[in-house]
């Protein structure tokens, strides 16, 4: 009778240990896909390859196009109506450098919704101009991602600094 009940409790806790651990896993997953989604977006959002080639507002519509699969209908039309998406642009253009998003880093916070997931994210943009020379700046904020068709896509986007970039942007400009 002992061995039988010692082989129950064996195979519940085996059962118990390995739902666990497959939770944590598709969790795990969901979060990898969120944070592959987000990381596009802010390496899509910063990049300025050329900033000779910039103009605007004309390439306003062009960027925001680029980010547009990485984010839902409603957070696009916000960011274009409140021009965000041309920052970066006018930052090369003030700075007279090429713009890419550097050491990435997305922390998951805990969500209350299901399908919706807050990302805290550092970053720094790396601004080279013509003859090499770098600037670093350090950038902080949050990432609200929401399922739309089974896909991640950025829903809002707090940018802990957003003052200091529009003041870059017009620094020189």
């Amino acid at each position: 009778m002992n061995k039988k009940y010692l082989g129950t409790v064996t195979i519940i806790i085996f059962v118990l240990i390995f739902s666990i651990l497959v939770g944590c896993s598709s969790e795990n997953s969901d979060d990898k896909e969120a944070i592959q989604v987000a990381t596009k977006y802010k390496e899509t959002e910063y990049k300025v390859d050329d900033y000779h080639k910039v103009t605007l507002p004309e390439g306003i519509q062009a960027k925001a196009d680029e980010t547009k699969p990485y984010v839902t209908n409603d957070f696009y039309n916000s960011q274009m109506a409140n021009r965000v998406t041309g920052l970066p642009l006018q930052i090369a253009q003030s700075e007279k450098s090429s713009i890419k998003a550097d050491k990435i880093h997305f922390e998951s916070a805990q969500n209350e919704e299901s399908g919706v997931k807050s990302l805290s994210y550092d970053l720094v943009l790396e601004l080279t101009n013509d003859q090499g020379t770098s600037k670093e700046i350090k950038i902080t904020g949050v990432l609200t991602m929401t399922k739309v068709n089974e896909e991640w896509k950025v829903k809002y986007d707090v940018n802990h600094n957003l003052n200091e970039l529009s003041n870059l942007a017009q620094a020189k400009g």
